[in-house]
Order: C-alpha cells, then structure tokens, then sequence
C-alpha cells in the first residue's frame, strides 16, 4: 500500500514537472466527473483542450470544462435539473467575476445517460485586467439529489505584445457570456 502511495505522488509531481494543470476534485453525493480541462476557441469558434499550462492573452475566452459529469437523477417529471456557478478570483485573491445559477431554466432537460457530457464555464478577461494567475472555480449542481461536484483550475493571463491587436472580446449584451461547444475528439 506504502508503494502505491509513493508512486501515486511520483507521477502527480512528474505530472507538474510537464506543465499539466493540477486539480483537485470535490464533490458530495454521487455526482463526479472524468477530468476537468482548459480549453481555447479558434476563429471559427472550435474548441480545443490544452495539453499544457493553459495561458491565455488578456481578453482571450478562458474556457474551463469538466468532462463526463453525471449521474444526475431524474425527477418526477422524468428530467434531470443541472445548473452551475462559475466564480474567478485574480492574483491577488480578489473575484474578480461571479456568476450564479448559470443555466437556471434552461438547465431543466433530459440528459442522455444522466450524464453532462462538458459543462463548462467561459471567462473572457477585460483589457484592465492585471497579468498574472487566475484560477476558475467551476462547480456543477444536481438541483434533484442536491448533489454537487467542483473544481479549481488556475491559468496564466498574459498582455499582449505591441505588436500584436487584441481581438474583440466577443462579450454578449448581456455581459460576460459566450456560447460555445466542446467536442471531445478521440
């Protein structure tokens, strides 16, 4: 048992050596996933995960996702309730963005499987914003069972280089937001 321990903390720090982010899960009840990754959306608007550190440029979409999220139960009605709440603190702890009940309604629907195949949260940093490390608190709710599963990620946010133009931001009307889907390509 003291072996397997011993090689459980190799590979997480070989892990780190590589760059890879480092998570830490956190749940009550049932619910969990398969891993949480950051994620980049190119002009077209596909989505890729990162293999390493994820560092992004001020005013890039940040896009965290938890991968494979579920069971979720059913209710009465015979849908499952899911909803999320996204809160980003700064390098100096400070939050910087909190949004609550993010899918609200609309997070009232049929799962396949029970399962949330990327539930995912999207910060789009502000051209104010300090460089430095961020970290993305992601936490996913079953509003049937009460069951919730969370996740911290950090990221690096970097200014742009003279040289470079800053894109839009891509924000919505209604602040802070951008539609986006994550495929899982295998």
């Amino acid at each position: 048992m003291l072996i397997l321990a011993l090689l459980a903390v190799a590979i997480a720090v070989a892990i780190n050596q590589f760059g890879l982010p480092d998570f830490t899960p956190r749940s009550s009840g049932n619910l969990s996933y398969d891993e949480a990754r950051f994620a980049v959306v190119d002009e077209e608007g596909n989505s890729t995960f990162l293999e390493k550190k994820p560092t992004f440029k001020i005013g890039d979409p940040v896009i965290f996702a938890l991968l494979n999220v579920g069971p979720f139960e059913k209710g009465e009605d015979g849908l499952n309730f899911v909803d999320m709440d996204l809160v980003v603190t700064g390098p100096d702890k400070e939050v910087v963005l909190e949004q609550l009940s993010l899918l609200g309604a609309g997070g009232h629907l049929e799962l396949e499987n029970d399962m949330a195949p990327s539930p995912n949260g999207v910060f789009i940093g502000a051209s104010d914003l300090e460089p430095g490390k961020y970290t993305m608190n992601l936490i996913v709710y079953d509003k049937i069972s009460g069951a919730q599963v969370s996740e911290k990620g950090t990221f690096i946010l970097e200014e742009w280089a003279e040289e470079e133009i800053m894109p839009e931001s891509g924000l919505s009307e209604e602040g802070n937001t951008l539609k986006t889907t994550v495929e899982v390509v295998e």
